[in-house]
């Protein structure tokens, strides 16, 4: 998978939200592949999605707030808001999608090898 992860300069993250519950629907875009797309269809694979942050912000990667970085972006939308272990770990996947974002394959296989092993048991 390295070979084919999105810089995390042009990450961005989209996702459906309702107040006060978990996001949901989320996916991982690389803004160049968006932009493109949308040049090249007239439709941008992103309007589906009510909520979004990343490459297309400008305090992306630079500034201090939790949304600025993937991070805190999942611990404020996912962690922090009692989501199933499920949307937890789709997070994870779509976060693991970004070259920085090792710590998202490490969690996303650990909760996926306790899953495994729990089923089997």
């Amino acid at each position: 998978m390295s070979g084919n992860l999105i810089p995390a300069e042009h990450a961005e993250f989209f996702w459906n939200s309702e107040p006060g519950k978990a996001p949901h629907e989320f996916v991982v875009m690389d803004i160049r592949e968006r932009q493109k797309q949308r040049e090249e269809t007239g439709r941008d694979p992103s309007q589906r999605y009510n909520s979004s942050m990343g490459a297309h912000v400008i305090d992306w990667l630079t500034g201090d707030g939790p949304h600025d970085h993937p991070e805190g972006l999942f611990a404020t939308e996912w962690v922090d808001r009692g989501t199933d272990r499920k949307t937890i770990k789709q997070a994870l996947h779509e976060i693991g999608k970004i070259d920085r974002c090792e710590w998202a394959r490490l969690m996303y296989s650990a909760l996926d090898f306790y899953d495994r092993r729990s089923e089997d048991n």
